[in-house]
């Protein structure tokens, strides 16, 4: 959502709202603080590309959120999607 002033405020407005969201989003879940990342991000920590990331979510293969047109994928996501394609070790 985007408020627009009278005159070159409106634009500024829209721009520091853009880096409030591109600065990485963060909500409070019982007590928890958690992070919302964007794509590049949640790509450097997998360690894929952003495009693999973006078909994932078309195919939805992971949960993501929408804040406007931006999309945003939740740090436990990620977190459970590395726990769940994590092979434990053989034992001795």
């Amino acid at each position: 959502m985007r408020t627009f002033l009278p005159g070159n405020k409106g634009r500024l407005l829209g721009l520091a709202m853009r880096a409030y969201i591109e600065s990485g989003l963060s909500y409070v879940k019982g007590g928890i603080h958690m992070k919302l990342l964007n794509l590049r991000e949640a790509a450097d920590i997998l360690g894929v590309k952003v495009s693999t990331i973006r078909a994932w979510t078309l195919r939805r293969k992971i949960e993501f959120v929408k804040v406007g047109r931006c999309v945003r994928i939740r740090q436990e996501i990620i977190d459970e999607l590395i726990a769940k394609n994590t092979i434990p070790k053989r034992p001795a």
